[in-house]
């Protein structure tokens, strides 16, 4: 456990670096930035949160709808999840035999199994 704990944390203080160095833009293109930011939307970037933004200033495609239409889409997509496998299992025989312990029972042929057998037909 204490592994673990110690692996995560190396590998997110590893992440927090990468994008504090290498994913920050300098001074000058943030002051930029900050500035149109201002001017198309009238407020300070800091002030808003940007997911929001795009979200109020978008295509009819990005508008959100309501809460409870969202609400619904979550639902469904967190019951997929869990449901699939579980259909998946029943449906298919050869999952629906493994998990409940059946064994495949075959059929005997009555035909014989000899190359002397032969075969006739009326016509």
């Amino acid at each position: 456990m204490t592994i673990s704990a110690g692996v995560f944390f190396l590998y997110t203080s590893a992440w927090h670096a990468n994008c504090f160095f290498l994913g920050s833009a300098n001074l000058e293109v943030r002051k930029y930035i900050r500035q149109d930011f201002k001017n198309i939307f009238g407020v300070d970037s800091i002030d808003v949160n940007m997911v929001a933004s795009l979200y109020n200033k978008g295509t009819k495609y990005t508008v959100t709808r309501a809460w409870s239409i969202n609400y619904v889409e979550v639902i469904a997509l967190g019951a997929f999840v869990f449901c699939d496998p579980i259909a998946i299992v029943i449906c298919l025989p050869v999952f629906r035999r493994r998990v409940m312990c059946q064994k495949k029972q075959l059929k005997r042929d009555d035909l014989p199994k000899t190359v002397e057998a032969t075969v006739t037909y009326n016509i």
